[in-house]
C-alpha cells in the first residue's frame, strides 16, 4: 500500500499538469473556428479595413450568393486594409476594442509583412496567448495553495470553459465581446492575488482591467464601480482606501465613455419597451394597458424590432425612453418579474447558430463533444443552478465562525464577484429588450461559467479539510484525563 502511495505520489503531479498541457493544445484547435459577421463588423473595423479578401465590397448586394456567404455561412480570415488607415473619421463608436485590435493589426503587418491583408488567426494568436498565460499561472497558483482535489476541480473546470467554442469563437472575430471573454479571467486572477495580499497596487491593476473590459461594450460600464465594491473593505489604510477611490472614480468615467457616446440608445429604449417590457404580456393583458406615461400604446409595434421593416415605422412614430419602462414596471410590478424570468429563459441558449462558426475549405472542430459541453447544460437551467450555487456561497461569506479560512475565502470571493457580475449583465440586457439576448447575454453566461471553477475549488477545499480534520480526530482516538486531573 506505501508502494501505490509513493507511485502516486509521483505520478499525480504529472498528471496535473498533463492534463493542463492538454487543454492549452486544444485551444489552439480552435485556430479555425470563428464567428460569421451578421452586420456587426462594419462599426468596430470601418476605420481600419475596406472590406474582406475576395468580396467586391463591405456590403454586399441583400440576397445574391456573395450576400449570404460574407454575412451569415462562415467567417472570413483575411481583411484588406484601408490605404491610410486607421482612419479616425470613421470611428463609429468607443470602445476599448479599437486600440487592441491597432495591437492585433501592427503584429499582423510585422508578422506577414507590410503588404499583407489582416490575418484573423494571426491577430487572435495574442488573445489565444493570453488566455493561456492566466490558465497556467492560475493553475499553477492552486497547485501551490490548496490540496491537489480543489486543483484539479480547479483545472478541470477552468479546462472546459476554456476550450468551449460558444466562447473562443468570438476570438477569430470582429466582434467586441472578445475583450472581457479574453480579460475576465485576468481580473479574476487579479481578484485572486488583491485578496490574498491586500495590495493596493494588486488593487490598481484590477482597476485598470475591470476598465479595459468595462469600456468595451457599453452593458459593462458599471465593473470598475462592482470591482470597487469588492475592494475596500479588505484595504486596512485609509489612504490606500481614498487613493483606490480616486482612481476608481476616475476609470470609472472611462469606462462610461462608450455610453455617452453612444448611438443607438433610441433603438435601445425602444427595444426595451415594446420588445421587451410589453412583449412579455399576454394579448389581454397587453390590450389592457392603453398607454404609459400619458403616451398611447401601439399595439401594432409589440415585438416589432427596430430593426424589422415595420419597426422602421415605429421608430419614426412614436417617442420612448426608459422612463416609460420604469413606469410601467412601476404600475404593474409582475411586468418587471416576467421580464426578468424571460431572461433567464433568453440565458439557456448560449450557441448563436445562426452565424456560421466555418472557415470556408478548412476543418471545424467546434462541434465535437469537449469543445460544445456548456451550450448543452446552460440549455438545462444552468443559469440557475448557478444562482442558487452563489446564495450558498454568500452564507459561507458571511459566517465568522472560522468554518471558512483565508485562502478558501479568498477564491470563493473571486467566484461571487463573477456570478455577481453575470446575472447583473441578465438585468442590464434588458436595456434592450430581447433583441438578439443570447447574444448580449454571451459574457454574462461567461462570468456564470467562470465562477465555477473558483466556487467549487473553494467549496471542496473546505469540505476536503473538514472531513480531514474530523479523520486526524478519529485517528487520536478520545482523550485521556489522568486521575489525578480529574
Amino acid at each position: 500500500m506505501q508502494a501505490m502511495q509513493n507511485v502516486y505520489k509521483k505520478i499525480e503531479p504529472f498528471s496535473y499538469y498533463g492534463v493542463l498541457g492538454c487543454f492549452v493544445a486544444l485551444s489552439f484547435l480552435h485556430l479555425l473556428t470563428g464567428y460569421a459577421d451578421n452586420g456587426d463588423f462594419s462599426r468596430s473595423v470601418g476605420f481600419i479595413f475596406e472590406k474582406p479578401a475576395g468580396f467586391s465590397s463591405m456590403w454586399p448586394a441583400g440576397g445574391t450568393g456573395e450576400w449570404g456567404e460574407r454575412f451569415f455561412s462562415g467567417w472570413v480570415d483575411n481583411w484588406v486594409f484601408l490605404s491610410n488607415w486607421p482612419e479616425i473619421r470613421k470611428l463609429s463608436s468607443i470602445s476599448t476594442y479599437k486600440p487592441y485590435l491597432l495591437l492585433q493589426a501592427g503584429l499582423s503587418k510585422l508578422v506577414g509583412g507590410q503588404n499583407a491583408d489582416y490575418s484573423v488567426i494571426l491577430g487572435s494568436v495574442l488573445s489565444r496567448l493570453i488566455l493561456c498565460v492566466v490558465f497556467i499561472s492560475a493553475a499553477y497558483h492552486f497547485r501551490r495553495r490548496f490540496s491537489s482535489l480543489p486543483a484539479w476541480i480547479f483545472v478541470a473546470l477552468f479546462g472546459v470553459v476554456f476550450v468551449d467554442s460558444a466562447w473562443t469563437a468570438f476570438l477569430n472575430s470582429f466582434y467586441e465581446e472578445q475583450i472581457a471573454i479574453i480579460f475576465l479571467p485576468v481580473f479574476g486572477f487579479l481578484l485572486l492575488r488583491f485578496h490574498e495580499n491586500k495590495s493596493a497596487r494588486t488593487g490598481f491593476w484590477l482597476l485598470s482591467c475591470a476598465t479595459l473590459v468595462g469600456a468595451a461594450k457599453t452593458a459593462y460600464f458599471y465593473l470598475p464601480a462592482l470591482s470597487l465594491l469588492f475592494l475596500l473593505s479588505f484595504l486596512s489604510s485609509r489612504k490606500e482606501v481614498v487613493k483606490l477611490t480616486l482612481v476608481a472614480v476616475f476609470f470609472q468615467i472611462v469606462a462610461l465613455s462608450p455610453v455617452y457616446f453612444g448611438r443607438y440608445g433610441e433603438i435601445n429604449s425602444y427595444h426595451a419597451l415594446y420588445f421587451g417590457a410589453l412583449k412579455t404580456l399576454s394579448e389581454d393583458d397587453a390590450a389592457s394597458i392603453r398607454s404609459v406615461r400619458g403616451n398611447p400604446v401601439a399595439r401594432e409595434c409589440i415585438g416589432v424590432s427596430a430593426f424589422d421593416p415595420g419597426g422602421k415605422e415605429c421608430m419614426k412614430t412614436l417617442r420612448v425612453s426608459y422612463v416609460d419602462v420604469a413606469a410601467l414596471i412601476g404600475s404593474h410590478p409582475s411586468v418587471g418579474v416576467k421580464m426578468l424570468f424571460e431572461s433567464f429563459n433568453e440565458g439557456r441558449v448560449l450557441d448563436l447558430v445562426h452565424l456560421g462558426k466555418k472557415i470556408k475549405n478548412s476543418p471545424n472542430f467546434s462541434d465535437l463533444p469537449v469543445f460544445n459541453f456548456w451550450p448543452k447544460i446552460f440549455k438545462h437551467g444552468l443559469n440557475f443552478f448557478v444562482l442558487l450555487v452563489l446564495c450558498f456561497s454568500g452564507i459561507l461569506l458571511i459566517r465568522r465562525n472560522g468554518f471558512v479560512n483565508e485562502k478558501e475565502r479568498s477564491v470563493l470571493i473571486v467566484g461571487v464577484f463573477l456570478a455577481v457580475f453575470g446575472f447583473t449583465q441578465y438585468l442590464v440586457s434588458l436595456g434592450d429588450g430581447f433583441y438578439e439576448m443570447a447574444k448580449h447575454l454571451i459574457v454574462g453566461n461567461y462570468a456564470l461559467a467562470l465562477s465555477l471553477p473558483f466556487t467549487f475549488a473553494a467549496l471542496a477545499s473546505i469540505i476536503h479539510r473538514s472531513f480531514s480534520s474530523k479523520a486526524v480526530l478519529k485517528s487520536e482516538g478520545p482523550e485521556v484525563i489522568p486521575p489525578q486531573n480529574r
